[in-house]
């Protein structure tokens, strides 16, 4: 399997739900994600990683096309993790893919944005805020 950067321009859409990301702006952060990252395995972080839903059948008949046609092409974008402390991680961007290596039997590698002090404390509220509206 051939992992391939994420598109960052189309996760822009998921990345502009932390307000931290919002008002840095999508070119500010692309270029943000591209260098303040590690690549890690989903199996490491798992006990430590929520807004994921593993159930590949329920999800998306048009994202599983997708999945499916990329996965016998043997190239996969890469899903994209926030890490806002040690420890607490949150799936930004796919979980189709995700869902769908998993069920294959494959660790799937993941595309971590690490933050900086500033910038963590602002995902750490964004996170606050989020789950107090659960």
């Amino acid at each position: 399997m051939e992992y391939i950067e994420p598109n960052f321009i189309e996760e822009w859409n998921e990345a502009k739900r932390y307000s931290c990301f919002k008002r840095m702006g999508m070119k500010k952060w692309v270029e943000y994600a591209k260098n303040n990252y590690e690549i890690d395995h989903y199996k490491r972080i798992k006990n430590h990683l929520t807004n994921v839903d593993l159930d590949f059948e329920s999800l998306e008949p048009e994202k599983k096309e997708r999945f499916e046609k990329a996965f016998h092409e043997g190239k996969i974008e890469l899903p994209m993790v926030i890490k806002f402390a040690h420890n607490d991680y949150e799936l930004m961007g796919g979980n189709t893919r995700t869902a769908g290596l998993v069920k294959h039997g494959i660790n799937p590698k993941m595309w971590i944005i690490n933050g900086d002090r500033d910038s963590e404390m602002s995902m750490k509220e964004d996170k606050d805020r989020k789950s107090t509206r659960l």
